[in-house]
């Protein structure tokens, strides 16, 4: 059961129509996400672990939770190769 907390002031910003994860840092970083990405984002930096984040996506978009937690898993460790976050089991 993971935790994960940002690593940059990150935030859901639209752009011509467009949801994208930028960077308050000096870098420019920005990173395109959908619906489901920009959810999953949220629900990280609110604290929810990985296994409360697949069961509010599973009910919220009515997906069988073992395709929701191979999807989640991967965009959340995109997230952290970008740097945006970080597992924080201790939190």
């Amino acid at each position: 059961m993971h935790i994960f907390t940002t690593t940059k002031k990150g935030e859901l910003k639209k752009i011509c129509g467009e949801t994208f994860l930028v960077s308050n840092q000096r870098d420019g970083a920005i990173f395109p996400v959908n619906e489901v990405g920009a959810l999953i984002w949220k629900l990280c930096i609110e604290g929810r672990t990985t296994e409360e984040i697949v069961t509010v996506i599973s009910k919220e978009y009515d997906v069988v939770e073992s395709q929701v937690k191979k999807d989640v898993k991967a965009f959340i460790e995109k997230l952290i190769d970008l740097d945006y976050l970080e597992v924080n089991d201790h939190a």
